[in-house]
């Protein structure tokens, strides 16, 4: 949700790290990103919460949301006010 809003279901981690990469060239799966985010912030949640709402129109529960994250909601509590949703 950093680089681009998308609703894609994804069949594999592998297939995610593969997107990644289209962003990130030097991407490895436990190196820190947290930098490199920190900036994108605002726009991750704004299309994490656009997700949530298109699967919840779409009737889909939690466990069924292949591209969705709710980890907007941590990011929201742990930054305060300053997040806008």
């Amino acid at each position: 949700m950093h680089f681009r809003y998308s609703t894609k279901q994804y069949v594999s981690s592998a297939e995610v790290v593969k997107e990644l990469r289209k962003y990130v060239k030097d991407y490895e799966k436990n190196s820190s990103m947290v930098e490199r985010l920190e900036p994108m912030r605002e726009q991750a949640v704004t299309r994490a919460i656009r997700a949530e709402a298109y699967h919840t129109a779409a009737g889909r529960e939690r466990w069924e949301r292949n591209s969705g994250t709710e980890a907007y909601k941590v990011v929201k509590r742990l930054v305060g006010g300053k997040t806008k949703s």
